[in-house]
């Protein structure tokens, strides 16, 4: 899912000071879409919980971003 098209679920008008709520499992399949891309294919034909597919999704995403390795670049 893109940033712009998040951001339009996100708010009924372009007035509306706080975003409306977005639930955790919402969250964690939208971050395992963008940045498991192909492995998150693989992950999804998975035949367990959703709290089992939960556990494979984090692991999986510190397995691809170990401690250390994004960086801020500053300008």
């Amino acid at each position: 899912m893109d940033c712009n098209v998040f951001a339009e679920t996100l708010f009924d008008s372009p007035d509306q000071m706080l975003p409306k709520g977005t639930d955790a499992q919402t969250c964690l399949n939208i971050l395992a879409d963008h940045i498991l891309e192909h492995e998150n294919t693989i992950i999804q034909g998975y035949f367990a919980s959703v709290s089992q597919w939960n556990s494979e999704v984090a692991h999986e995403i510190l397995r691809k971003y170990p401690t250390g390795i994004i960086r801020r670049i500053y300008k």
